[in-house]
């Protein structure tokens, strides 16, 4: 008699697992028939229930990374943009202590050295502003003004008496012209007293050079109460007289013209001299040609560098020339109404 095996059996759409046992005292075979799904089907759950667990730890795993990851990398990321915010020279730049970790530490020292550069920055700045007072008081205390200017109102007495017109004329400009210097204490002016300053400068240079240069002003009406630091044009008026007109065989022109474009004023000296080479202009710009025999002492370079001051770096001297061909020299600056105290007269 052929015995009936065991294992697993097709039947229909599902599976079987057939056992089977012999009695063979009996002569009897039992037979056992299990679906597989009823079998396995504690497995098969626990299976499951494996997948949704490893899910959900691999989903909270990646969560907390990437929480601590961020909780990391932002203030890393905010203490790097403070550092190159204190480099741009922003210096009131802080960051937000919001931890107790060592990034937190960083913070605290971030914010303790920001304060420190600040207020040595500030005390810098008070201790110059201090010093240039001083130098100003003392320069102010080596001539006594009064008497200066009585002595030129004598000496032009005498040129009108004597019938000298031409000298009373200068004396006359170079009395405002120090009265403007001197006395003035004020480092703010309007367009107006700085085209006078500058028109009684070269009252002066005219009587010294002769017939060497022309001068022509173009100024808008809108310009002449804005305000302007002190001694900006004449600087680059004097620069045109004593280097663009040096050696000219022609007769000079220096030509200044003040236009308001918007909440801009653009001031433009200009002239018909020797011109500059890229290299004379770079001298020029760097203060490497100054003259010995200049009325303020004050270079192109100094004005550029009070402008940046005042205004920034996008607002500094713009100077164009060509061999030959003159020199023009370009200040621009925001329109500015003065103070009384600024529009303060002597």
């Amino acid at each position: 008699m052929k015995r009936a095996k065991a294992g697993f059996f097709e039947l229909k759409d599902s599976r079987v697992i057939v056992n089977v046992k012999y009695l063979d005292r009996l002569g009897w075979s039992v037979v056992q028939v299990v679906p597989d799904d009823v079998l396995f089907a504690d497995a098969y759950s626990i299976r499951n229930s494996l997948v949704y667990v490893n899910a959900l730890f691999l989903l909270v795993f990646f969560g907390l990374s990437f929480f601590i990851a961020r909780s990391l990398s932002k203030p890393i990321s905010n203490l790097n943009k403070a550092t190159e915010r204190l480099a741009a020279g922003h210096l009131e730049t802080r960051v937000d202590v919001l931890r107790k970790d060592e990034l937190g530490k960083l913070s605290l020292k971030f914010n303790k050295m920001a304060a420190q550069i600040h207020e040595l920055f500030s005390k810098v700045n008070e201790e110059q502003k201090t010093k240039r007072e001083l130098e100003l008081k003392m320069l102010y205390a080596q001539i006594n003004p009064h008497f200066l200017f009585n002595t030129l109102n004598s000496i032009r007495w005498l040129a009108d008496a004597s019938k000298v017109f031409n000298v009373s004329k200068v004396i006359v400009a170079l009395a405002n012209l120090l009265k403007s210097s001197i006395l003035s204490k004020n480092e703010w002016i309007t367009v107006r007293e700085e085209i006078e300053n500058v028109k009684n400068y070269v009252t002066i240079q005219k009587f010294r050079y002769a017939s060497l240069f022309a001068d022509e002003y173009d100024i808008d009406d809108d310009t002449l109460d804005c305000g302007i630091p002190k001694l900006i044009l004449q600087p680059l008026v004097e620069n045109s007289i004593i280097h663009g007109f040096e050696g000219l065989e022609r007769q000079g022109l220096l030509r200044i013209r003040v236009r308001r474009e918007d909440e801009r004023i653009v001031v433009t000296v200009s002239d018909n001299g020797v011109g500059a080479d890229p290299e004379r202009l770079k001298e020029i710009a760097e203060g490497r040609r100054a003259s010995s025999g200049k009325f303020s002492g004050i270079g192109i370079a100094n004005v550029n560098d009070r402008l940046i001051l005042h205004y920034g770096a996008e607002f500094a001297l713009g100077i164009q020339g060509e061999p030959g061909e003159g020199m023009r020299m370009t200040v621009v600056i925001p329109v500015r109404t003065l103070t009384p105290e600024e529009d303060g007269h002597v």
